[in-house]
């Protein structure tokens, strides 16, 4: 009988404490999703997968920044407070995580795991978008018929030319959202195809050329700030 006293004690106390943690277990949940998803880039790499604005996530993260600093100054004062051990660990736990959150965007976290095969998450998910989504072989068909049926007058010299939706290939369509494309042939007779993307402070494009086009000038890019990853031969994308 004493053991089975003991035993519905133990129970009505851990349900006791589970409902006054309640709170914090939430909140401590919420603040290990929220630094996934931002400091490690996975919520910016879903993006670029999507082909989205870019411009709400980089607001949103000074928004949070803003909030998980208050969050650790909040939690530096009830730490100092007097409490039970318990409450203790608790409201240490709720300050490190947002330190965690700030401090994150500092450390290189994301190339010691090797997350990412660029310095931005989002460049990577626009790039396997385009390899998961894209037929290279069947983009280069129609360029060539394209650069031999077009209707520009210039016809053999610089020609950049905006492909109006009605006139988009079915190649092309898959990848249409979020972008203008562009038939482009330089001096040299390189013929191009590409995608820009973005607004105001931010842009990143596709750029599809014929398979022997050579890739950018990686120290020009870096030296401007640019990233860049290439999709296969003779394409890549590019982010400012």
């Amino acid at each position: 009988m004493d053991d089975n006293k003991n035993n519905v004690t133990n129970s009505l106390e851990n349900k006791s404490n589970l409902k006054t943690y309640k709170g914090d277990i939430y909140f401590i949940a919420i603040l290990i999703v929220l630094t996934i998803l931002f400091p490690f880039g996975v919520i910016f790499y879903i993006w670029g997968r999507l082909n989205l604005m870019i411009h709400f996530l980089i607001l949103a993260s000074f928004a949070l920044d803003l909030l998980m600093l208050l969050l650790c100054l909040t939690g530096i004062v009830r730490f100092l407070k007097k409490n039970i051990w318990k409450k203790k660990i608790v409201t240490f736990l709720e300050l490190c995580l947002p330190a965690l959150f700030i401090i994150s965007y500092f450390l290189p976290f994301r190339m010691y795991l090797n997350l990412y095969d660029s310095n931005h998450p989002f460049l990577c998910g626009y790039r396997d978008r385009i390899r998961s989504r894209l037929d290279i072989k069947e983009v280069r068909e129609w360029m060539e018929t394209y650069n031999a049926n077009y209707t520009t007058k210039n016809k053999n010299e610089f020609i950049d030319e905006y492909i109006p939706p009605d006139k988009l290939p079915d190649c092309l369509k898959p990848i249409r959202y979020g972008g203008v494309f562009k038939y482009f042939s330089d001096i040299f007779g390189n013929q191009k195809i590409i995608q820009f993307c973005g607004a105001s402070m931010t842009h990143w494009r596709l750029v599809i050329g014929m398979e022997d086009m050579p890739f950018p000038d990686s120290e020009f890019y870096e030296e401007h700030g640019i990233f860049w990853l290439p999709v296969a031969p003779g394409v890549y994308v590019d982010m400012d």
